[in-house]
C-alpha cells in the first residue's frame, strides 16, 4: 500500500471528506481502479469521520501445516499412480523403435517393480481423502473461506498442471516429426494431460468461489 496515498485519505477524512468524493479526487489524479478497490478493500463501510480497518486474519500455524502435509500427499499418491501406469506400459508396449525399454522398465518382475508405488499409494491416498476434510472443517471453524498458504499452493499446481500439459504437447509434436511415435507414447501423453487436467479442475471451483467472494 502506497504511503502517500494512505496520507491523503486519512488527511481528506479528517476534513471531512467521504469516501465517494476521496475516490473520485484519487481517480481524476490518476489512481487506477484495481489499486483503489485493493485499499478500500482493507476498511469497512462503517459509517465514521474516518476509514475503519477491517480486523486482520491471521494465518494458523495448524491450518499452514494440514495444507502443506495434504499437497504432500496428493503429489505422491499421483506420482504413484502415474508411475504405475507408465510401468505398466514400459513392459508390455516397444517404444518408437520397436524396443522394449524406458525409464520405467527394468530386468526384475512387473510386480517388484510397481509395489513400492503400491505402498506409496495404500498409505498416502487416504491421506489425501482426510486431510482434506479436515482441512475444510478447519477453515470453516476458523471463519477462513481460503487459507493463504492453501491459495498459493492451489495456483502452484495449477501451474505445475498447465506447464505438463504444455510439455506434453510439446513432446507430442517432436516425436511425430522424428517419425517415433509409439502407442505407448501416445498413451503417456494422454495419461499426464488427463492427470493435469483433473488436478486443475479439482481446484476450479474452489478458486472461482475465491475469486467470488473477493
Amino acid at each position: 500500500m502506497s504511503a502517500a496515498l494512505l496520507d491523503f485519505v486519512k488527511d481528506a477524512s479528517r476534513l471531512g471528506k467521504g469516501r465517494e468524493e476521496i475516490n473520485a479526487a484519487l481517480k481524476t489524479a490518476g489512481w487506477p481502479d484495481d489499486q483503489l478497490a485493493t485499499f478500500w478493500g482493507k476498511y469497512s463501510d462503517t459509517a465514521f469521520p474516518i476509514p475503519v480497518p477491517k480486523p486482520t486474519v491471521y494465518a494458523s500455524p495448524r491450518l499452514t501445516t494440514f495444507n502443506l502435509f495434504f499437497f504432500i500427499v496428493l503429489y505422491i499418491t499421483l506420482y504413484s499412480a502415474i508411475s504405475i501406469l507408465f510401468t505398466m506400459l514400459d513392459y508390455h508396449l516397444p517404444d518408437g523403435r520397436g524396443q522394449m525399454r524406458g525409464m520405467y522398465y527394468s530386468s526384475q518382475p512387473i510386480a517388484d517393480a510397481i509395489r513400492g508405488y503400491l505402498a506409496a499409494i495404500f498409505a498416502s491416498a487416504p491421506l489425501v481423502y482426510i486431510s482434506a476434510r479436515l482441512l475444510h472443517k478447519s477453515m470453516a471453524s476458523t471463519g477462513q473461506y481460503l487459507h493463504g498458504t492453501r491459495l498459493k499452493l492451489i495456483n502452484l499446481a495449477r501451474l505445475i498442471a498447465a506447464l505438463f500439459v504444455l510439455g506434453n504437447f510439446i513432446s507430442f509434436i517432436y516425436y511425430f516429426l522424428c517419425g517415433e511415435l509409439s502407442a505407448r507414447f501416445v498413451l503417456k501423453v494422454l495419461i499426464l494431460t488427463a492427470t493435469s487436467a483433473g488436478a486443475y479442475y479439482y481446484f476450479k471451483p474452489e478458486m472461482a468461489a475465491f475469486e467470488k467472494k473477493a
